[in-house]
């Protein structure tokens, strides 16, 4: 269990530091990848039931990137999500 916490602890960080590394980004490809998004989740990342689609906005920096990162891997994503999170 303790080998599994210290294994875990240091993937996360490992994500963190990636993402803080990422953060500068490209302001107009962040923009057009947004507009896919907000598509489903809303403007405001409020979600659609309709879409089921869950609300995703306010959350931590952290937890967006570790979602992103998963999505991207194909990791328990639903199929219509996995061509957009590749880019």
């Amino acid at each position: 269990m303790t080998r599994f916490i210290v294994r875990s602890i240091i993937v996360i960080s490992s994500l963190l530091a990636a993402g803080i590394a990422n953060a500068a980004g490209d302001p107009a490809k962040g923009k057009e990848l947004f507009a896919v998004c907000a598509a489903c989740h809303g403007q405001n990342g409020e979600g659609n039931k309709l879409l089921n689609a869950p609300a995703n906005g306010g959350q931590d920096e952290w937890y967006v990137i570790r979602q992103l990162r998963i999505f991207a891997v194909g990791s328990g994503v639903l199929i219509q999500r996995t061509p957009t999170v590749r880019r």
